[in-house]
This record gives C-alpha cells, structure tokens and sequence, in this order.
C-alpha cells in the first residue's frame, strides 16, 4: 500500500497528544469475527492511524473529528493487553461558531426555560396554559433571534 499512514503505537505512561481525523472509527470485523476500530490522527503534525479496543473506543466516543486530546494508558502491568485509558480534551481545531453551537449546555437551557415561564406566568390561569403558553414564548424567541440574525445579514 503506497499511501499506508504509520501506525501509532502507545507504550505505558507515555501521554500522547492528538487530533482525531474522522467523525466516527473506521470499522469491520477480522478474519476470526471480532470487531475492530481505526482510528485516524494527526500526531506531532504527522498523520497516523491506530486501532482501539473497546475501553478506548467508549473513551473516544466522547469526542469527534478535529478534537485535540491527551490519551494515556496508565496500567502498569506487563500484561500488554491490559489498559487503563485516560482520554481528555485539550481543545479543538473546529471554527468557533461550531464550538459555540455545541456547547449549549443544560444550565443555558434552564434558565431560558425559566425566563419563558415567568413571562408566559402573566398570562397564564393553571398549569397547561403555563405549559402551552411556555412554549409559545420560547418558540416567539426563536423567531425573533432568527429575523434579527437575517436582518442584520442584508446590512
């Protein structure tokens, strides 16, 4: 193979600090059945690629193509099929309104949530018209962020 990316091998206790290539692993099954996962990276500003087992995979899941992250396998045993991954992110190569989208956390959420209930309290008898007059409220909002966003796109 011409374009075959090298292999990055981890050693124990070694941190080592990458940038994921893809979305998701590349995936299939060997000759004996089993699963397998690709991973491909850049480290140290070479492409490279690696297959993980499944405590990495649940590891990686977290995260996605242009994450930079830190993996470390801190098992100390000689077994070299035993592993205790350590998989943290260190930051992102993504355009920042892509971080910013994707950071809407569940305390924004509540507290918009809130701000709506309040107002649709006002006009609101029981607890299904809070309920529906709730999301008319935050539905209203939407609108309104999304004419102003336009509006401010013609000038």
């Amino acid at each position: 193979m011409e374009n075959q990316r090298p292999k990055l091998e981890f050693q124990k206790g070694t941190t080592y600090k990458v940038e994921l290539s893809f979305e998701d692993p590349k995936t299939g099954k060997n000759a004996k059945g089993n699963d397998w996962y690709l991973y491909g990276v850049k480290h140290n500003g070479v492409d490279k690629n690696f297959f993980a087992d499944y405590a990495l995979v649940a590891e990686l899941k977290k995260f996605t193509r242009g994450d930079i992250i830190e993996i470390t396998d801190d098992n100390q045993e000689e077994n070299p099929y035993k592993h205790d991954w350590k998989v943290v992110s260190v930051g992102s190569n993504k355009p920042l309104d892509q971080e910013m989208k994707a950071r809407q956390n569940t305390t924004e959420i509540k507290i918009q949530t809130y701000a709506s209930m309040k107002i649709a309290s006002s006009i609101s008898n029981n607890i299904d018209e809070l309920k529906v007059n709730t999301w008319g409220v935050i539905e209203l909002h939407k609108e309104i962020c999304e004419a102003i966003a336009n509006e401010e796109g013609l000038f």
